[in-house]
């Protein structure tokens, strides 16, 4: 994806109506112009995708919660998105669960303790077998490109074999705290973690600095 121009303003007091509306769009830098959704948290207005279906409110403010925290420990991180499947008919997520509480006590002996996550499940109407999207945040001073990080991650799937590995296009983030620019691109490409589309009530989201669930 390439990198997308910042649309973020502050809000206005009185309302939602107070709000600037007028950044309805994102743009690339060749001009082509985005359909996008506002959405407001912590009185700034962010850009995030449109979908039929909308958006999950919740699971959306926890993501921007927590890319902020990891900010507020780190002046630069980096941003890891990567998606599993699983081969399993399962009702809950005990093989995604498991997979990260091997998988992060790993990546902390190897860049810190710094290493925050959320993932969230989906599942198609026809597939008995879920899906889980993911972004991991490392201390961007100690990790600038994510190939090791990927290489360990595909490495353990492999011997998983109920896992399955994907690595989506333009997998990674470099973002510095004070680069509102930087952050939007993300909370745009997190957006997609928060459609409602293929989220059962039933579907558990996964977010952890200190293991905890949206």
């Amino acid at each position: 994806m390439k990198k997308l121009i910042k649309t973020q303003h502050k809000a206005k007091a009185g309302g939602v109506s107070g709000y600037d509306c007028h950044a309805g769009y994102l743009y690339y830098y060749d001009g082509k112009r985005i359909e996008t959704e506002h959405f407001i948290h912590q009185e700034l207005i962010w850009q995030v995708m449109h979908f039929k279906d909308g958006i999950n409110k919740k699971i959306m403010g926890k993501l921007i919660d927590l890319m902020q925290f990891a900010l507020s420990t780190y002046s630069r991180i980096l941003a890891v998105r990567i998606d599993i499947k699983c081969y399993l008919e399962s009702q809950n997520n005990k093989p995604i669960s498991d997979f990260f509480r091997h998988l992060i006590p790993k990546l902390k002996r190897k860049y810190g303790n710094g290493v925050y996550y959320a993932w969230v499940r989906e599942q198609g109407e026809e597939s008995q077998c879920p899906h889980y999207h993911a972004v991991i945040f490392f201390n961007g001073h100690k990790i600038q490109h994510p190939s090791k990080v990927i290489n360990l991650i595909r490495n353990d799937i492999e011997q998983n074999p109920y896992l399955g590995y994907y690595c989506p296009e333009n997998c990674y983030y470099k973002i510095k705290r004070n680069n509102t620019e930087e952050q939007q691109s993300l909370i745009y490409r997190l957006s997609y973690l928060a459609k409602n589309k293929s989220k059962s009530t039933q579907a558990q989201r996964g977010c952890s600095k200190k293991v905890t669930l949206l």
